[in-house]
């Protein structure tokens, strides 16, 4: 059983959680905590981003939780060597992306091809902003890349909709 693990992000409010299940110098992949004890998708944390990555009494009791139930990480994960490969990878698997900036903001963004030149933003409600310049995307201010959580799941049912 992996380690749960806090995560404090610079410029953030809310402490993240997760099991971390791959970690180099430039990015920490997590299986995410929504809440409690309910493990829910994934996210890639830039490491320039990472304040603290700390182990306190409630990441201790969401651990021992975890091996009563004997809940299982998954075995095999994409270990991509950087942010912008992992971004590459999911946008393959998912169409939408979910992406956190540096002020705690999410938003998300369809069909992610850099050879096109132009994204997709999509807001909360499902509705579709296509045609923006991706050099105007803002992606040096994006520090996590989200993806097969809960939340993530309904938005993209919302645009398919």
């Amino acid at each position: 059983m992996r380690k749960v693990y806090k995560i404090k992000i610079k410029n953030w409010e809310n402490e993240e959680k997760g099991i971390v299940l791959f970690e180099n110098d430039s990015i920490l992949l997590v299986q995410h905590f929504a809440v409690d004890y309910i493990l829910d998708g994934f996210r890639v944390y830039k490491k320039k981003a990472i304040l603290n990555i700390f182990q306190d009494e409630e990441t201790k009791n969401t651990q021992k939780i975890l091996n009563i139930r004997k809940e299982k990480t998954p075995q095999i994960f994409p270990k991509e060597s950087t942010f912008i490969k992992y971004l590459e990878k999911i946008s393959k698997e998912f169409s939408l992306l979910e992406l956190h900036d540096e002020n705690e903001v999410i938003f998300y963004i369809e069909n992610y091809y850099p050879s096109i030149g132009k994204l997709t933003f999509i807001d909360e409600y499902g509705k579709k902003t296509p045609g923006i310049p991706i050099e105007f995307a803002g992606f040096d201010s994006i520090v996590c890349l989200g993806w097969g959580g809960d939340y993530h799941r309904s938005i993209d049912a919302l645009r398919k909709n």
